[in-house]
């Protein structure tokens, strides 16, 4: 099983590093972090979609993330498909 984590600040790390035992796969995808600061494997958003069979949300509520999944973003995702986790926090 592969599962997707979207956003690498402190939580998506933390997660992402818990599921490595767990998990065949972990991609992560944050367009804002650099390549060279990601251990696991980086790929972009719709090729998560495309292979996660759980997709885990650690971006902050803004404009551009509010509506990140949405049924376009569904539609992308595993045949079969996939959980989704979010443990996005709305702000103060």
């Amino acid at each position: 099983m592969t599962v997707g984590v979207i956003g690498h600040g402190n939580s998506g790390k933390t997660y992402a590093e818990y599921c490595r035992p767990f998990f065949d796969r972990v991609v992560i995808c944050d367009p804002y972090k650099e390549q060279s600061i990601f251990c696991l494997e980086r790929v972009d958003f719709d090729q998560l979609l495309e292979v996660s069979d759980v997709i885990s949300l650690h971006v902050p509520l803004t404009r551009e993330t509010e509506r990140m999944i949405d049924r376009r973003s569904i539609s992308r995702s595993k045949r079969g498909g996939a959980y989704l986790v979010n443990v996005s926090l709305t702000g103060a």
